[in-house]
């Protein structure tokens, strides 16, 4: 069995979700595209479903071509600035509210 890298054991030693957002929330985006399968398998065993889908629009946004003025599409940076918000606000303990979508 292959072992964890210790940013990812960092993740999987989280007990409640505000530790898996502020984790989420810090995380650079070169381990988000490296190891984004084990990322989101941790927080879907963890049942952090706002988790794992705030690291989808994460790595949507690092593989988005940028637009003229070196800026993601606005679609995306909506989407980004809603779930950042999101991890945010569970970060610091408040309830989750709907998909962070």
């Amino acid at each position: 069995m292959m072992q964890m890298l210790p940013l990812l054991e960092i993740l999987d030693d989280c007990t409640k979700d505000a530790e898996r957002a502020d984790w989420l929330l810090r995380v650079p985006d070169g381990i988000v595209l490296r190891d984004y399968d084990p990322i989101r398998n941790i927080l879907l065993t963890a049942g952090f479903r706002h988790g794992a889908d705030f690291l989808g629009i994460r790595l949507s946004a690092v593989h988005a071509t940028r637009g003229d003025d070196g800026e993601l599409p606005e679609t995306i940076r909506s989407a980004l600035e809603m779930a950042r918000s999101a991890m945010r606000a569970i970060a610091f303990g408040a309830p989750p509210k709907g998909g962070v979508q």
